[in-house]
């Protein structure tokens, strides 16, 4: 089942970042949301409906525990965007939202806690950096897995939402009055700017069954979202590759070492997979992104994790055996050590040249 989500109000989505009342003063948001809420606000809206069963949740019998989430995706107006690949850059001095592949190379005598038998370089000699914030439409995502073009617009999501603070104060419930020093504000994100088209979530998901349309409560306070049933962009087939391949991930990733999966051996980078071995060649993975939750039934938050953010790329190279068996084992198939129910480790692979 293919759902839009669509913001009736400005939303609000926490970073990892502490925040203690009295002596932290703001509260930072974050769009799009991990997929942790995502897969939350839907078991939410099943248990709201059937509240005979909210005692069964995440106990044996319950009725959510086939939920699985499969794609998560921005839309604006008709277009799907997923986020940049981090293998791509921008020129510096150029304004133009044209994003340039980086390519497998080796770079001698370098002191580095990188320790992957290769490196991403750029193809230019110009001066170049990461295009921050942005996405690329679907269209764009497929030239990209298939290296059929070797540049790519994109879209920057600032352009589209807008940012808000909100203040909040303590009350005293004593006398009903304002604490003292419990003052704070927090970042609200309005999913439409000045003059564009709103900005909505869509979700790709089975095994929970919920009415084709109707309201879900979302974020830190629970603001309500419309969702509908609608077709989605339709598959992104894996493209033709041969023993040299790329994972992209478009949803954040847990692994058990850091930035490198538990499958593989932090020594050699090489590891199995669909019955092949494979090496890890080189990755383009982001700052790390802290990401927990609140558990409602415990009443407790629940444990602090790093993730690798989306659009980190990881490149392999298959050693020996079924090397179609392996790539199918990593398309669109969860690339992560944990949580990939809720939605995490999402990816595509994509050709190398």
């Amino acid at each position: 089942m293919i759902i839009q989500l669509k913001a009736l109000d400005p939303l609000f989505f926490r970073d990892g970042k502490p925040f203690a009342r009295g002596s932290d003063t703001y509260a930072a948001g974050i769009f799009p949301p991990p997929p942790s809420v995502l897969y939350g606000a839907l078991r939410s809206a099943y248990f709201a409906r059937h509240i005979h069963d909210l005692p069964k949740a995440n106990d044996e019998g319950d009725p959510t525990s086939s939920l699985k989430i499969k794609q998560i995706m921005l839309k604006i107006g008709d277009d799907f965007f997923l986020p940049a690949p981090l293998d791509c850059v921008k020129k510096k001095e150029n304004m133009e939202k044209k994003a340039y592949p980086l390519r497998l190379g080796k770079v001698e005598a370098v002191a580095s806690s990188y320790a992957a038998p290769h490196t991403l370089l750029p193809e230019t000699d110009e001066v170049v950096e990461s295009p921050e914030g942005a996405w690329f439409d679907i269209q764009t995502m497929k030239g990209y897995l298939t290296r059929q073009e070797r540049e790519y617009c994109y879209i920057s999501l600032m352009d589209y939402i807008t940012m808000e603070s909100k203040t909040g104060i303590m009350r005293n419930r004593a006398t009903g009055g304002a604490r003292e020093n419990m003052i704070y504000s927090f970042g609200m994100t309005r999913l439409q700017a000045s003059g564009q088209e709103p900005v909505s979530l869509v979700m790709d998901f089975e095994g929970l069954e919920l009415p084709s349309f109707g309201l879900l409560k979302l974020g830190k306070e629970g603001r309500a979202v419309s969702y509908a049933e609608i077709d989605g962009p339709g598959p992104v087939g894996l493209p033709a590759v041969g023993k040299r391949f790329k994972v992209y991930l478009t949803t954040p990733a847990f692994f058990e070492h850091g930035w490198l999966p538990g499958w593989l051996d932090r020594n050699t980078f090489r590891g199995s997979r669909g019955g092949a071995d494979v090496q890890l060649l080189a990755a383009a993975v982001g700052r790390f992104l802290s990401l927990g939750g609140f558990d409602m039934k415990k009443k407790k938050p629940k444990a602090m994790r790093r993730a690798v953010p989306a659009g980190s790329v990881y490149y392999f190279e298959v050693l020996n055996g079924d090397a179609d068996a392996a790539l199918r084992t990593f398309h669109q198939a969860p690339f992560t050590d944990y949580e990939e129910k809720q939605g995490f480790g999402l990816c595509y692979v994509g050709a190398v040249l």
